[in-house]
C-alpha cells in the first residue's frame, strides 16, 4: 500500500521514535564490570571468552565458564562432563583438561564418552593419543593375565574385568574372545600413552595427565577491535552477538569489521591511475608461462643427459664386477651347452619389442636374445641366486658382457608345505601361537624360558608387542618410536613393581589350549 506524501512525515517521525527507544533501553542495561580477571588455585589472570568466580556470565561465552571446586580446583563442564583444568595458556589458546570423574579413578559411576564441541575446540591432534577403556568383560577363557587388565567394581556391570588399550582399537581374533559390556574413548596425552604402554605409569596416572586441547574465540575481529577503542568484549546472550562494554554500559559507538586485506590486489599508489591493468596482467601471465615452459625443458635435457652419463658408468663398473666374478669361479672360458629346465620360466611380456629395442635410454631385450645370451641359461654361467631368481652370466653378440636375473615361478622360491597352511605365513603362525598359548614353541629353550619365571615375564611382554606389530591395519601397529621406548621399559624397568601376574604357559596335554577362531591367512 502505497502512504500519501502528508503521512511520509509521521511514519519518519515514528520510526525515529522507535530506534531513540531501543537505542535508551540498550544504554540502560547495566553491565557488572568485566576487567576483573578468573583465578583458582594454579589457573590465574583469566580473561575472555571465560567466565566464573569474579567474572559475570556476560563478559564471556557461555560455552566457556569455569567454576572453582573448594577455591583449589578450576573445572570445565561441557556436555554434562565435569573436566580438571590443569593448564591455561590464553596467548596460544590452548587448554590440558583431565575428566574430573576420571581423576584419581579409573572405575566411574557413569560412562560417558569425551565429547566436546568441534567447532570450538580441537582435542584430535599429533599430541594426544586415543585410549579406550573396556568394562564389564568376560575374561574368563583367557589363561594368561595381561598387563593391561584391571578390576573395577562399578553398579549395573556383570563382570569386574576391565581391559584399556591405547591407539586405535584393532580388529583381531584376540578380541573375539572376550565380551565387554561397555566401552568408553578418553584422550589422552601421547607421551602419557607412551609411558603407560611401557609400563612406567600406571593407568590413573596416565588419566591424571589429561589431555591437551586447543580452542578458537569466535567474533574475536570484533572483540579485538572493542579492546583497542577502549572498552571491554561481553556477549548479550539475549541477543546472541558480542557486545562491547564502556564501564557498565554498552559503549555509546558500533563495532564494524574493516575489510580483510585482498592478497591478490595489487599495490595501488595514491594519484596514480591505472588503465592497462589488465594488459600488463595478461603479458605478465603469458611471460610467466613461457618462462616457465623454458625452464622446464632446460631441466629436462640436463636430467636426460645426467642419466646416459650415469648408465654409461654402471655399463662399465657392471661388467668388470662380473668379469672379476667369472675369473674367481673359473668361468672365463667358453661355458658349456648343458640345457636346464630345472626352474620354470617365462618369456618376457616385452618379446614384442624386437631385437635392440629401448626405452628412455633403457635397452630391452625380448626372451630370445636372453638365451642365446645365457646359452639356455647354462646352469655353468650361475654366478648365484636369491629369493626372487638366478643370474646367469651373459655374452651379447656384439661382445658385451651382461648378468641376466631369471626369475622363479610365481617370483619366489617355493616354501615349507609340511607346515600346516595357517603357518605357512611366518606372521600369521606367530599370531597363532601367541593367541592359542603356545608361546613357548616359538622360543628357543636355552633362554631359560621354561625354568626362569623373569625370561618368562620379558618375553611375554615382547609377544605382546609383536602381536600389535603383526596387526595387517597400518594404523593398528606401533610406531618404531614406541617399539622401541616399550622395548626400553622392559628391559631396564623392575617387572615386579608393574604387578604383572604371568600364569604359566606350559599346559598339559589333558589341559587343552584356548582356541580362538583362526587368523586370516595370505596367499603364499
Amino acid at each position: 500500500m502505497l502512504l500519501s506524501p502528508s503521512r511520509r512525515p509521521l511514519l519518519v517521525i515514528l520510526a525515529a521514535g522507535l530506534l531513540t527507544v531501543a537505542y535508551s533501553q540498550s544504554a540502560a542495561t547495566i553491565y557488572a564490570s568485566c576487567r576483573r580477571t578468573f583465578s583458582c588455585g594454579a589457573i590465574s589472570n583469566v580473561t575472555y571468552p571465560f567466565t566464573g568466580g569474579d567474572r559475570p556470565a556476560h563478559c564471556g561465552l557461555p560455552e566457556f565458564a569455569l567454576t572453582c571446586r573448594d577455591n583449589t580446583t578450576a573445572e570445565f563442564i561441557h556436555n554434562s562432563v565435569a573436566y580438571r583444568v590443569l593448564q591455561l595458556d590464553q596467548t596460544r589458546k590452548s587448554l590440558v583438561l583431565s575428566r574430573s570423574d576420571l581423576y584419581n579413578n579409573i572405575c566411574p559411576s557413569e560412562f560417558r564418552e569425551t565429547v566436546l564441541n568441534s567447532t570450538l575446540f580441537s582435542y584430535n591432534g599429533p599430541q594426544n593419543e586415543a585410549l579406550t577403556l573396556f568394562y564389564g568383560c568376560n575374561s574368563s577363557g583367557i589363561r594368561i593375565r595381561p598387563y593391561n587388565l584391571f578390576s573395577c567394581n562399578s553398579s549395573g556391570l556383570s563382570f569386574t574385568d576391565a581391559y584399556y588399550l591405547v591407539g586405535p582399537v584393532p580388529v583381531d581374533p584376540i578380541l573375539r574372545i572376550l565380551y565387554c559390556s561397555v566401552n568408553i574413548s578418553v584422550p589422552l596425552l601421547r607421551a602419557a600413552g607412551s609411558q603407560l604402554t611401557a609400563l612406567r605409569l600406571s593407568l590413573g596416572q596416565a588419566l591424571m595427565q589429561g589431555f591437551s586441547v586447543n580452542y578458537s574465540v569466535p567474533h574475536e575481529r570484533l572483540c579485538t577491535q572493542c579492546n583497542n577503542l577502549g572498552g571491554d568484549c561481553g556477549f548479550d546472550s539475549v541477543l546472541s552477538q558480542p557486545v562491547c562494554i564502556c564501564g557498565e554500559r554498552p559503549c555509546p559507538f558500533a563495532l564494524t569489521l574493516p575489510p580483510e586485506a585482498n592478497p591478490n590486489a595489487l599495490p595501488h599508489l595514491e594519484g596514480i591511475s591505472h588503465p592497462n591493468t589488465g594488459k600488463d596482467i595478461a603479458l605478465f601471465i603469458t611471460g610467466a608461462i613461457l618462462a616457465g615452459f623454458g625452464l622446464g625443458w632446460l631441466i629436462f635435457h640436463c636430467r636426460q643427459g645426467r642419466k646416459k652419463r650415469l648408465a654409461s658408468r654402471s655399463a662399465k663398473v657392471v661388467s668388470k664386477e662380473i668379469e672379476t666374478s667369472l675369473s674367481s669361479k673359473g668361468l672365463c672360458s667358453v661355458p658349456s651347452s648343458n640345457f636346464t629346465k630345472s626352474i620354470p620360466s617365462y618369456p618376457s611380456p616385452k618379446s614384442d619389442l624386437g631385437r635392440g629395442s629401448s626405452d628412455l635410454g633403457v635397452q630391452v631385450f625380448n626372451y630370445t636374445e636372453l638365451e642365446e645370451a645365457t646359452n639356455n641359461f647354462d646352469r655353468a654361467r650361475e654366478l648365484g641366486d636369491g629369493g626372487y631368481g638366478t643370474v646367469y652370466y651373459g655374452e651379447l653378440p656384439d661382445g658385451r658382457i651382461v648378468a641376466v636375473k631369471r626369475l622363479y615361478e610365481n617370483n619366489f622360491k617355493p616354501v615349507d608345505t609340511n607346515r600346516h597352511r595357517h603357518d605357512i605365513n611366518l606372521s600369521n603362525m606367530a599370531i597363532n601361537k601367541i593367541q592359542n598359548q603356545r608361546l613357548h614353541e616359538l622360543v628357543d629353550l636355552s633362554l631359560g624360558f621354561e625354568t626362569n619365571s623373569m625370561v618368562r615375564k620379558m618375553v611375554t611382554l615382547v609377544a605382546e608387542l609383536a602381536f600389535r606389530c603383526l596387526q595387517q591395519e597400518k594404523d593398528m601397529r606401533p610406531s618404531m618410536e614406541e617399539v622401541l621406548e616399550t622395548l626400553r621399559g622392559i628391559q631396564n624397568e623392575d617387572l615386579n613393581a608393574h604387578r604383572v601376574e604371568i600364569v604359566d604357559m606350559l599346559m598339559d596335554a589333558d589341559d587343552g589350549l584356548l582356541k580362538g577362531p583362526p587368523s586370516p591367512t595370505l596367499d603364499t
